[in-house]
């Protein structure tokens, strides 16, 4: 059976729905609830967009009846990669509801351009833009799935630099923020594998499908290479900063420059290619660099269990400009002192 369906009553799923969100905020004091999406990526089949539009209308009306619409943003569409015309119909239908838009995606992988990955996003963008809103992309991966939950690379390395060049991509691109999906292994069923920056307890996997997996572990929630990459991001990307995109002149080499809302300045640069390139780094917008300690994602240098990445040296101002060099298949991030 299906376990995400439409709902037979749109006022009584409403109601449900705002009631349990007033629970969790107002009496419960959750302060982590920040956003309402109210299917999982209705487009597969779930809900068409002539019912969806209503549906939604209806949740915004219930939010606000029950005065918690202030507490709430509704963030809408949620659609999956190329089904674009949910996301478009959602920007039409929907502009006073919706207060932000979303979308997912697992299409791209180790041979995708930065320049397709970023005409996706582009466009998703402008999409958004027509209702006035901004454009958030709300789960991603890469393209190697088996299946809703297995992606067959979840353990490699690789993945870290591939989903940092993605993050990079998107943001360049004008999306507002970018969330991964998830955090720690979850059960699915029986068989099925799974695509989170952690696992699970070590006790779960031991019929896991992979005969291998069990002994390769030595404790539970051992976080996945991903995870020390993306951590990077999380880290140092914060809300409210301002991207700036770098220009490397290579399909898989990415690179942004990003100014906090404190005005520290934050440089990301993912070299997916199999060559160290070299990067000559000013900001012009500043009038030069500034010092930064500079931390690295290399296959041979991750922390040991769930420890992040450490700062490997700290560059002084020198002449304004940085000679930046990033091996090959690795991810570097410069932080303004």
């Amino acid at each position: 059976t299906n376990w995400v369906v439409e709902p037979a009553d749109s006022e009584e799923f409403a109601e449900s729905f705002s009631t349990v969100v007033k629970h969790l905020i107002e009496r419960r004091g959750y302060t982590c609830i920040k956003e309402l999406t109210p299917f999982n990526e209705p487009d597969g089949n779930i809900i068409p967009l002539e019912r969806y539009v209503p549906l939604a209308k209806v949740l915004d009306r219930r939010l606000r009846a029950d005065g918690i619409r202030d507490k709430v943003r509704l963030n809408l569409s949620d659609n999956t990669d190329t089904r674009r015309f949910f996301l478009e119909g959602c920007a039409r239908e929907l502009s006073q509801e919706a207060d932000l838009f979303n979308s997912h995606t697992y299409i791209f992988g180790y041979d995708t351009p930065n320049s397709t990955v970023l005409a996706w996003e582009e466009a998703n963008v402008a999409a958004a833009a027509t209702a006035g809103k901004k454009h958030f992309v709300g789960e991603f991966g890469s393209n190697q799935c088996v299946g809703a939950t297995r992606q067959t690379d979840i353990d490699r390395y690789d993945r870290g630099v591939l989903m940092t060049r993605l993050v990079v991509n998107f943001l360049n691109a004008g999306a507002i923020g970018t969330s991964y999906w998830s955090l720690i292994d979850q059960y699915y069923g029986r068989n099925e594998s799974y695509a989170a920056m952690w696992r699970y307890m070590r006790a779960a996997y031991r019929q896991d499908p992979d005969p291998g997996v069990y002994d390769r572990l030595t404790d539970d929630y051992q976080p996945r290479p991903q995870y020390y990459a993306y951590s990077l991001l999380t880290r140092f990307v914060r809300k409210g900063s301002e991207v700036y995109p770098l220009d490397l002149g290579n399909e898989f080499a990415a690179g942004t420059a990003v100014r906090a809302a404190d005005g520290r300045w934050t440089y990301v640069i993912a070299n997916a290619t199999d060559e160290t390139l070299s990067f000559d780094l000013k900001n012009t917008l500043r009038g030069g660099m500034s010092a930064c300690k500079v931390y690295v994602y290399e296959e041979r240098r991750l922390p040991d269990g769930d420890e992040l990445i450490a700062p490997s040296l700290q560059l002084e101002n020198s002449g304004g400009t940085f000679c930046v060099g990033v091996k090959a298949r690795s991810v570097i991030v410069l932080t303004q002192l």
